[in-house]
């Protein structure tokens, strides 16, 4: 993948590379790891989603340190598309 390093597909999975296995699997771990916590965050709250708003994803990438794909998830928001189909991730 030329412009990030990884991408999420919703309801489907996720695809990471890196320059070695220990950078890609590091990223796919923290990815799956914030999945996981926001699953159980949201869990406990009165109303359920089943997908991650565009909000959560940025705040969840500014966190963690990665750089959001413009063309993903959040412009696709700004333009009025669900917010739940493909996003890319880059390491900053």
């Amino acid at each position: 993948m030329e412009q990030v390093n990884a991408v999420v597909w919703a309801h489907h999975g996720l695809f990471c590379s890196g320059t070695d296995f220990d950078e890609t699997f590091g990223l796919m771990h923290t990815i799956e790891k914030s999945a996981e916590i926001l699953i159980k965050v949201l869990s406990v709250t009165p109303h359920k989603r089943q997908t991650i708003t565009t909000e959560d994803f940025i705040a969840l990438a500014e966190d963690f340190h990665v750089t959001l794909n413009p063309s993903g998830a959040a412009s696709k928001r700004l333009s009025g598309c669900p917010a739940d189909q493909i996003s890319g991730i880059s390491l900053k």
